[in-house]
C-alpha cells in the first residue's frame, strides 16, 4: 500500500494499557449492583468485573448490531429523513440499508473480551455465574483523535429463562456503558509531522496493530492501512515516506540562512568590474539510504555584472549553477520527543559561473575576476548552510487516557530509527505512568 506517515500501536500494548486503566479505575468501575423487578420480584443483580478487558484485534465482519448503530446515529442527522436521490436519471441508485451496510464495511471492527465477570441474582436467594463477555467494537474516525467505541456485548445463552433476562437485559446493556466510558478515554492522537500539511487519516487493523495513515495534503487520504506492507514488529512505531521527507527538505531550503547574496567590483579607470549575486538552494532531492537521507539541492538564482574599459561600459548577465548538485548526507535521531534531521557531511562540489555573449572589446581578465569573486564567495556559504542543516520533524506523540477522573500518560521510549520497508522508521517501548 502506499502512504507519507503511518503510526501504529500493538495490541499487546493497547492491552497493557487497558490493563492499567483497569487498576486504576476498578472497583469505581467493572462493578455495579442494581435493583430488577421480574415477574412481580425484586432482585439485586451484581455485577463484578474480575479481569481486566483484553482487544482482541483479529479482523471480524461487521455485526448486524454495528449497522443498527449506525442507522440510529445516521438517522439523527439532519437531512437524512430524505430517500436516497441515487443516480442519473433512469438509474436505481443504493437505499438507506445498502449505503448504511457500505459505511458499516468501512469502520474497522473488532472485539474486547471480558474473561471474567462475575454476576449475582438475589431475592433472598443468590444464584451466581462467571462469564466470558464479548465486546464488538470499530475504531472512530473523526476530525479529532481516533477512538474505539463499542457497539455491541454478548454473553452465551443461559438455559435458566430468569438468569437469562438478567444477562441479556440488565447485565449487558450495563457493561456497555462501562465498557463505553473506559475505551472513550483510550485515544489515538492526531498525526502532525512540522509544519506539513497532511490528509485526514484512515485507519486499520493489520497484524494485530491498529494503525492510523495519512498522505500530504494535496495527494488526498490513503486506503486504510493491511496487511500487505511490511509493518515493524515493536510496540510503537512511525514510518515517514520519501514524499514527507522531501517535504521536510523543503522546510529546510526555506530557511532564511538559504538566501546567498553578496556584491563587490574592482579594477580602475582603464579597466574594472562590479559583480552581485541572489542565489539560494531549491528541489531538494532526497534519497533514503538505511537509516540515513541524503538530500541533493539545485543551486538557482542571479549572477549579473557590469565592467567598463576607459569609456565604454556594459551590464552582463551570468548563469552560476553547480556539479554536482550539493547534497548533505542527513542523520536521523531521537531528541527528547523529536525525531530530528541533522547534516553530518556535506559532498564535494563545485560552482561554475559562465557569462552570457561577451563583447570582444571586453578584457578576458574581467570576466575571470568576476568568476573568481563570485566563486570564492559562493562556495563556503553553501557549504555552511548543507553542514549546519538541522530540523525538528515528528514530535513522538504522548498518549493521553482519561477514565473517571484517572489519568495515565503513554510514552514511547526506546526509539530507534531504521529503515523499515523503503521509509525512515521510529520503533520503540511504551511506558505508561500515572498523572
Amino acid at each position: 500500500m502506499s502512504f507519507d506517515i503511518a503510526v501504529g500501536m500493538s495490541g499487546d500494548q493497547l492491552n497493557a494499557a487497558l490493563a492499567a486503566v483497569y487498576d486504576e479505575v476498578y472497583p469505581d468501575l467493572f462493578t455495579g449492583s442494581y435493583q430488577v423487578e421480574y415477574a412481580g420480584l425484586m432482585f439485586t443483580v451484581g455485577i463484578d468485573v474480575k479481569e481486566p478487558p483484553k482487544f482482541d484485534l483479529r479482523p471480524i465482519a461487521p455485526a448486524p448490531a454495528l449497522a443498527r448503530e449506525l442507522t440510529a446515529r445516521i438517522e439523527a442527522e439532519p437531512g437524512a429523513e430524505a430517500e436516497p436521490q441515487g443516480g442519473p436519471a433512469g438509474e436505481r441508485g443504493p437505499g438507506k440499508d445498502e449505503i448504511i451496510a457500505a459505511v458499516a464495511e468501512a469502520y474497522p471492527s473488532f472485539t474486547v473480551v471480558l474473561p471474567a465477570s462475575a454476576l449475582t441474582f438475589s431475592n433472598g436467594v443468590t444464584s451466581t455465574l462467571t462469564l466470558t463477555l464479548t465486546a464488538y467494537c470499530y475504531l472512530e474516525n473523526g476530525p479529532g483523535p481516533i477512538s474505539f467505541v463499542p457497539y455491541s456485548v454478548t454473553a452465551p445463552e443461559q438455559l435458566d429463562p430468569v438468569n437469562n433476562y438478567f444477562v441479556q437485559d440488565i447485565v449487558l446493556p450495563h457493561i456497555k456503558t462501562m465498557l463505553t466510558q473506559v475505551l472513550a478515554g483510550v485515544t489515538i492522537p492526531p498525526i502532525e509531522v512540522a509544519n506539513v500539511p497532511l490528509s485526514p487519516p484512515s485507519i486499520g487493523i493489520a497484524d494485530d496493530y491498529v494503525i492510523a495513515a495519512a498522505n500530504l495534503a494535496s495527494s488526498g487520504t490513503p486506503p486504510p492501512p493491511d496487511g500487505s506492507f511490511p509493518w515493524p514488529s515493536t510496540p510503537f512505531f512511525a514510518l515517514l515516506g520519501p514524499n514527507l521527507i522531501q517535504q521536510l527538505g523543503v522546510l529546510a531550503a526555506s530557511s532564511a540562512t538559504n538566501n546567498f547574496s553578496d556584491s563587490g567590483g574592482g579594477g580602475d579607470y582603464w579597466g574594472g568590474y562590479d559583480w552581485e549575486y541572489g542565489l539560494s538552494l531549491t528541489d531538494p532531492s532526497p534519497t533514503i539510504q538505511d537509516n540515513d537521507v541524503e538530500f541533493a539541492f539545485t543551486l538557482r538564482g542571479t549572477v549579473s555584472a557590469g565592467v567598463h574599459v576607459a569609456i565604454l561600459s556594459i551590464d552582463l548577465g551570468f548563469n552560476a549553477y553547480a556539479e554536482p548538485d550539493p547534497r548533505a548526507n542527513i542523520s536521523l535521531s531521537i531528541d527528547a520527543d523529536q525525531l530530528v534531521l541533522v547534516a553530518q557531511s556535506v559532498a564535494p562540489f563545485t560552482i561554475f559561473v559562465t557569462p552570457n555573449t561577451v563583447p570582444t572589446w571586453v578584457f578576458g581578465w574581467l570576466i575571470t575576476a568576476i568568476v573568481n569573486c563570485v566563486t570564492v564567495s559562493l562556495t563556503p556559504l553553501i557549504t555552511e548552510f548543507l553542514k549546519n542543516i538541522r530540523l525538528d520533524s515528528y514530535a513522538i506523540p504522548t498518549y493521553s487516557v482519561s477514565v473517571a477522573g484517572k489519568n495515565l500518560r503513554l510514552t514511547p521510549v526506546n526509539l530507534s530509527v531504521g529503515n523499515a520497508g523503503g521509509m525512515i522508521g521510529v520503533a520503540g517501548n511504551v511506558t505508561i505512568t500515572s498523572g
